[in-house]
């Protein structure tokens, strides 16, 4: 396993400042939770800090010499107003006049070494994985508030949920179906699971708006989307219906 040492050392931050502006929280919360997303190949950990007009973004870089890609990704879905880059080291000698930063830097640089080690760790113990399974979902979707619960429920009511024998059927009678994956990559290498369909596609969620229409630019196809917990598939059909996608 790589260590904490080795691992800040390949690391770099940059501290982007962000134009707020009416429906920008929503893509911030989408892109910068204190979670990892894969933006084409590279491992970005965001840490948020709130402040005035504009919100500052720490974005810890898995990939140093991935920081334009990195820019370039976030700026398609945020106003960008600065850009500064630092490293690691520099970033927690100037994180440390705010605790909470600076311990939220610290338990990003942890936990992303142990997520590492969860995904290359096997065991035999049954009990072991039960337990991994039931507390995996907490780990990857965040409490949703009121009105991500009133969204929730309001969403299941418009939508068809099926099992996956269900879709298996659906697949064997309509192989044209497009089947989505919205787990984040951690998700996928801690719980494991995979549906084999012909149009299969992973996308996360905060992604659909920005690659759906490339990807499937047919409005009346068929569409199936699927994730860990049963929270983020339908926000993300709710997302693909106000888009125009019927089915």
């Amino acid at each position: 396993m790589e260590t904490l040492a080795n691992q800040a050392a390949n690391q770099a931050v940059l501290r982007l400042t962000v134009k707020n502006h009416p429906g920008v929280m929503s893509h911030v919360c989408g892109l910068f939770t204190r979670r990892s997303y894969n933006l084409e190949g590279i491992m970005v950990r965001p840490i948020r800090e709130s402040g005035g007009e504009n919100s500052r973004m720490w974005l810890l870089v898995n990939e140093e010499e991935k920081l334009e890609q990195v820019i370039r990704q976030t700026e398609k879905l945020v106003d960008v107003l600065d850009v500064e880059q630092h490293t690691v080291a520099g970033s927690i000698r100037n994180m440390k006049a705010n605790p909470l930063i600076y311990l939220t830097l610290l338990l990003s640089l942890s936990s992303s070494v142990a997520i590492a080690a969860e995904a290359d760790t096997s065991t035999n113990d049954s009990a072991g994985n039960e337990a991994a399974e039931s507390e995996a979902p907490q780990r990857f979707v965040p409490p949703l508030t009121a009105a991500g619960k009133a969204l929730l429920d309001d969403v299941n009511q418009r939508i068809t949920n099926i099992n996956t024998e269900e879709l298996q059927a659906i697949l064997k009678d309509h192989p044209e179906t497009q089947v989505i994956d919205v787990r984040t990559p951690q998700e996928i290498s801690l719980l494991g699971g995979h549906i084999d369909a012909p149009r299969h596609r992973n996308i996360m969620r905060s992604w659909i708006e920005l690659q759906i229409d490339t990807i499937i630019p047919d409005k009346d196809a068929p569409i199936v989307v699927y994730c860990g917990v049963n929270q983020r598939s339908p926000l993300a059909a709710d997302t693909l219906m106000k888009l125009g996608y019927t089915n």
